[in-house]
């Protein structure tokens, strides 16, 4: 554990003493019995006089908590940000984050939301409009929209078939059995170009909804680094601080009663 700790100088023949009844200590002596005191004599309860050295156990030490974990602070910041600049105790600045986090997760859930709704909104669109499957993955829903029907689809895969295979009718039955994607389960018709474009419309903004999210956990991460940048600058400030004040330098003129009677003189306190 951390001390205060006061060299004491004694000018020679500078220290006097007021000895009790029977004891004439020297200055020499007296500066002997206080060369590692812990702390300088102006800083010393009268009532704790009752041993030369008692009052060194029962001063008050210098708190080794002051000083922050970095690590620790920055590890806090990177799992919430302004968790570590609380830790520090700079709930000022722990604030902006939190309140920074809670806007961001909440954008993060109406994106969400919004694009799932926008999302069903699209596919009821399909099979009404489309008569399109209700078995249909994102992939189908996705390709749908760029085909008036399965029938047009089809004919394009065999039509690249013979183009590929001009001559191998087995080749080209293969590559269409490789690239239809879809049999007859998974049909679907539009009426026309206009009811396909307003599909497409639909998709477009649940898209949009589910890239916004994204963009915004994105920002989470941000949000994440800069805590942690800014958590680590302050530590090792706060510490540092903490450091330059408790190698501080004091001089001033001292006095303590002892058992021996009362002694005065300067006083050089080094703080570590």
């Amino acid at each position: 554990m951390k001390r205060w700790l006061a060299t004491t100088i004694w000018l020679l023949g500078a220290g006097t003493a007021a000895a009790s009844p029977g004891a004439a200590p020297t200055p020499l002596t007296l500066a002997a019995r206080d060369a590692f005191a812990f702390t300088s004599f102006s800083d010393v309860d009268p009532d704790w006089a009752t041993d030369d050295w008692d009052w060194v156990d029962r001063w008050p030490t210098a708190e080794s908590d002051d000083k922050k974990s970095v690590a620790l602070a920055m590890t806090a910041s990177a799992i919430l940000p302004g968790l570590g600049e609380q830790y520090i105790g700079r709930g000022d600045r722990a604030k902006i984050f939190f309140v920074a986090e809670a806007v961001i997760w909440t954008a993060f859930a109406y994106y969400r939301i919004e694009g799932n709704l926008r999302q069903d909104r699209a596919i009821e669109f399909a099979r009404t409009h489309g008569q399109a499957s209700t078995q249909g993955d994102a992939d189908y829903y996705e390709h749908i929209g760029q085909w008036l029907s399965l029938d047009e689809w089809h004919e394009i895969v065999r039509r690249d078939a013979r183009l590929r295979f001009p001559d191998d009718p087995d080749a080209q039955a293969r590559f269409f059995e490789e690239n239809k994607k879809y049999d007859e389960s998974r049909f679907w018709e539009w009426a026309d170009d206009e009811v396909r474009t307003d599909y497409r419309v639909l998709r477009s903004r649940f898209e949009k909804s589910y890239r916004n999210s994204r963009l915004v956990a994105g920002a989470a991460l941000v949000n994440r680094l800069v805590s942690v940048v800014h958590v680590m600058t302050l530590t090792r400030r706060q510490n540092r601080a903490l450091d330059e004040q408790r190698a501080r330098l004091d001089f001033r003129i001292g006095a303590r009663e002892t058992i021996d009677g009362l002694a005065i003189g300067p006083v050089l306190t080094k703080r570590y």
